[in-house]
């Protein structure tokens, strides 16, 4: 119908960033990295890759439950996906209780039928209430049966005025309530409106009052009498022009004087349409804080923003974005991008998660362009319209890198540290 067109438009339009490419990509590249003390296969992304796969394939290798191979440089997206699916077999082909097998089984199934998505892109609808909460989706299921968090950073701030409206909708449920709210028809005056105008009315009763009086006056003198008007015929003329005014510009009712505020749904129309304004890059202060309570220390999890599926791990309370864009996959020193403000600025980390520092290399002007291309597309990716101050930072980084090899020439900086072994990575 008409009406699903125009919602289907509105989710289109309030929705910041972009959707991941329904265009699969033959292959993607392997990169290794250094992981806590081991040395781990992660999957890099093409321009418009399928994130939603790399992302849980990535949380997999990083916990060792893929088997990859060790020297394996480029994988198919059709083995990364079989390799996915043969976990999730492993991992629930014994359900503890009996009982529940059969339910298991079904889940499972399901499940599988949903894995062809993860390389073309998962529709999830995430709720502002919790980093944790989404609508429950048989996509949201297959993160359940992999065993991994899924969890998202557009949290309303319980202390905001605006909260009742907000908490209790998910992102499809809202976007659905604002454009009900702006169908319904509007007052046909506004209370300030009608106030004036029933003022300007009771100004012109006045002044018929008093010419009333006059003109009384003027015929009493031509019949011979007097012309002044006495203090009774002021005092009568002045008190029927305002109660004249009162009765045109006081309530007829409680009702009518608790007309001048805003009517309800104007006001949470207002208030659902500042937060979709204000919060674009679907990631906000309380939901940052909030992120940094529920993940557990050393947690390997997947981050949704911005309809983009990142892995997230977790480390000394800080949190820590796996860079995967295939421009980085020359440059061993940027591995983890640091997540800690909501504005756009970012930082990158070498695979010990201290501040990138330029590798001593030769790159060539490919390579540095590469990086400076990987480098703005995670700018543009953090927050779907990043300020001017914010683009410029990122613009600013990519030139800076692209400098430090001074045209092929080497440069000292100080060699990369190793983070002490860990053996458990939930």
């Amino acid at each position: 119908s008409a009406q699903q067109q125009q919602r289907q438009q509105q989710r289109q339009r309030q929705q910041p960033g972009g959707a991941s490419s329904g265009e699969e990509e033959a292959s993607c590249a392997v990169r290794h990295v250094d992981f806590l003390g081991a040395r781990r296969p992660v999957v890099m992304q093409n321009r418009n890759g399928p994130c939603p796969l790399l992302a849980v394939a990535n949380v997999l290798l990083l916990r060792r439950k893929l088997p990859l191979r060790g020297d394996a440089q480029t994988i198919s997206l059709e083995e990364l996906t079989a390799l996915v699916a043969g976990h999730l077999l492993d991992a629930n082909e014994r359900p503890a209780d009996d009982n529940a097998a059969e339910h298991v089984r079904q889940n499972v199934a399901d499940t599988i039928a949903v894995l062809p998505k993860l390389a073309t892109g998962l529709d999830v609808n995430v709720r502002f209430d919790a980093p944790r909460s989404f609508e429950f989706t048989g996509e949201c299921a297959l993160f359940d049966l992999l065993d991994i968090t899924l969890c998202h950073g557009w949290v309303v701030d319980d202390a905001e005025p605006s909260a009742p409206y907000i908490a209790r909708h998910s992102y499809n449920t809202l976007v659905d309530r604002v454009i009900a709210l702006s169908e319904q028809p509007q007052p046909a005056a506004a209370p300030q409106a009608a106030a004036t105008e029933a003022a300007e009315a009771g100004q012109q009763v006045a002044e018929e009052a008093i010419r009333s009086a006059i003109d009384a006056a003027v015929d009493k003198a031509e019949g011979g009498g007097s012309a002044v008007i006495d203090n009774a015929t002021a005092a009568s003329a002045s008190a029927s022009a305002s109660a004249s005014i009162a009765a045109r510009t006081e309530p007829s009712s409680p009702a009518a004087a608790l007309s001048s505020s805003p009517p309800p749904a104007a006001v949470e129309l207002a208030a659902l349409r500042d937060w979709l304004d204000s919060t674009q890059s679907q990631l906000t202060t309380c939901g940052l804080a909030a992120l940094k309570r529920v993940v557990r220390e050393r947690q390997l999890c997947v981050f949704f923003r911005n309809n983009h599926f990142n892995t997230l791990f977790k480390l000394e309370g800080e949190l820590y974005l796996l860079a995967t864009d295939q421009g980085f996959i020359h440059e061993d020193g940027v591995v983890w991008e640091r997540l800690s403000g909501v504005s756009g600025d970012t930082s990158y980390c070498a695979a010990d998660f201290k501040p990138y520092q330029p590798r001593t290399s030769q790159m060539t002007d490919s390579e540095q362009a590469q990086i400076a291309a990987a480098l703005l597309a995670s700018a543009a990716e953090s927050a779907n319209a990043p300020p001017a101050a914010v683009a410029a930072e990122h613009a600013a980084q990519a030139d800076a890198l692209a400098g430090t090899t001074d045209g092929g020439h080497q440069v000292q900086v100080a060699p990369a540290g190793a983070h002490s072994p860990g053996s458990d990575f939930s």
